[in-house]
């Protein structure tokens, strides 16, 4: 007989007296039974080789587990443990049933302590032992050392201290795991794909997003990355640019390639007439959250919006293409997308602006369906701005209109121009000033060409004026500051130049400091 099974028939039923008077069921206690009575012989062998003469009595405090768990939960009222949950913690991990509640504080307080300075507090600490109870037994030196080492060999490629014990907390194994496992597993997927131009930066952000990352297997990783590449690699896709999207959408990086592919082929499938393939998978590299929703959600969108405004001639496919130019539409609920359109015509209906007007320059300008109201009405506004100073004329629209409904219209110039040329109503709040501040200064065009001629040729332009004729050097600073003695002509002008340059008017010049 060993001394595992002369412990066993000694005290087993002592250990199922304790255990009774604790809310657990037969199945439970059968559970928890063996790993108590290793425990029980690690002690009656003072730690030794089994056969030496027994040290435990009958009435040893190691037998008290109902008074340790009870003391457990007592101590950890305050910070938010509900009654049971240590107890559904020591079933998890039976070692808890013998260890003091001292002991449980001590191994809590001590990761806490060393980590506080980055935001770990009890409660957090907690919420994460308790999914992995054999934290609550680890050393607090133990898991400092752990997590510190790992911070410590990533620390010149961005990962701090914070961030790793927010994945930690994330994905409770981390605090455990050994070091070097969680070293190779970074470094293997990194070496498996340096070539095409994955570092070690690239996937510790990705890692940092899906912690996940940061314990599975690099042959893992690299036979999902080239599992759905082998698949697709006929439609175009590359180990690059599958990459490239997972960095974007760290799950990627995670997910089976059945699972991606199912992903795409439901899409596809779904709009089998108007999408090829090969068109939907650029667009999800190009918005890589496709590649992991669910194919009923996304054709959901599209088919929501187009249901909503059919009436206004809005046609499957013509937001499909729009969606394949814009790719985010997939992904964008058909309630948000309708409010962005709703809220331009809602604000101009009284101009003659109607919802059929508008879905027709969406569809040249696809964009448009993703800008919200606020930025097409301010756009607009100052457009009408422009012209109700004399800055802008719009060009008249010739025999009949597109637009009968602006015929009555104030600005109805405006609106034909827009909505014909709707790649304006995008444009930026500070190119619009860009341009106004060019008109006035060179008394520039009025015409269509202040909205047509390229940002870059306006900046070039503005620069000459003032006397510096190539904005790929700086303008230089001669001291002059405003409000000190008059300036000279061509200081005034180079410190407008610069104002403009800072205040972001124009982007294409740099200023020497």
């Amino acid at each position: 007989m060993t001394k595992e099974d002369e412990t066993s028939n000694r005290f087993l039923p002592r250990i199922r007296e304790e255990l009774d008077k604790l809310r657990l069921t037969e199945e439970q206690k059968d559970a928890v039974i063996p790993a108590i009575i290793r425990g029980a012989t690690f002690i009656d062998t003072h730690g030794k080789t089994p056969g030496i003469t027994g040290r435990l009595h009958g009435e040893a405090t190691f037998f008290n587990f109902k008074e340790r768990i009870e003391e457990v939960e007592q101590r950890l009222a305050t910070d938010g443990i509900l009654p049971g949950s240590y107890l559904k913690a020591a079933i998890k991990h039976p070692s808890l049933f013998t260890l003091s509640a001292d002991t449980i504080i001590h191994n809590i307080q001590g990761v806490i302590d060393r980590f506080s300075a980055e935001g770990l507090t009890r409660r957090k600490y907690l919420a994460a032992a308790l999914t992995r109870p054999s934290l609550l037994g680890q050393s607090p030196d133990t898991i400092a050392t752990n997590l510190s080492s790992v911070v410590a060999q990533f620390a010149n490629n961005g990962l701090t201290r914070k961030d790793y014990l927010e994945a930690a907390l994330e994905q409770p194994q981390l605090f455990y795991m050994s070091p070097e496992t969680i070293v190779g597993n970074i470094e293997g997927v990194v070496d498996r794909f340096s070539t095409e131009g994955l570092t070690r930066a690239d996937y510790l952000r990705a890692a940092i997003q899906l912690p996940s990352l940061f314990y599975q297997s690099p042959d893992t990783i690299t036979g999902n990355i080239d599992g759905i590449v082998e698949l697709f690699s006929s439609e175009g896709m590359t180990r690059k640019g599958y990459l490239r999207a997972a960095r974007m959408n760290p799950s990627l990086f995670a997910m089976k390639p059945d699972t991606v592919a199912a992903n795409i082929a439901g899409v596809v499938e779904h709009f089998a007439d108007i999408l090829p393939l090969r068109d939907y998978l650029a667009a999800a590299l190009r918005q890589p959250s496709l590649l992991s929703q669910s194919p009923d959600t996304i054709a959901s969108n599209i088919t929501g919006l187009v249901n909503r405004f059919s009436d206004e001639g809005l046609t499957l496919k013509d937001y499909v293409a729009s969606a394949v130019a814009q790719p985010r539409l997939f992904s964008a609920a058909p309630a948000t997308i309708a409010s962005h359109i709703t809220g331009v015509t809602d604000r101009f209906a009284s101009e003659g602006l109607t919802v059929s007007d508008y879905l027709r320059a969406a569809v040249k300008q696809p964009a448009l369906f993703g800008r919200s109201p606020e930025a097409i009405i301010r756009n607009i506004e100052t457009i009408c701005g422009f012209v109700d100073r004399g800055i802008f004329k719009p060009p008249k629209s010739g025999r009949g209109t597109s637009y009968p409904s602006l015929t009555h219209s104030r600005h109805a110039g405006v609106f034909n121009f827009v909505l014909k040329n709707p790649q304006y109503l995008g444009l930026a709040d500070d190119n619009f000033g860009l341009r106004e501040v060019w008109h006035q200064v060179t008394e520039g065009p009025s015409d269509s060409r202040l909205l047509k001629t390229p940002r870059h040729t306006v900046e070039q332009d503005l620069s000459q004026h003032w006397g510096h004729d190539d904005l790929s050097q700086p303008v230089i600073s001669d001291g002059f500051v405003a409000g000190s003695a008059p300036p000279t002509k061509e200081q005034a002008e180079r410190f407008v130049l610069r104002a403009l340059m800072h205040a972001g008017l124009i982007k294409g010049g740099s200023m020497e400091r």
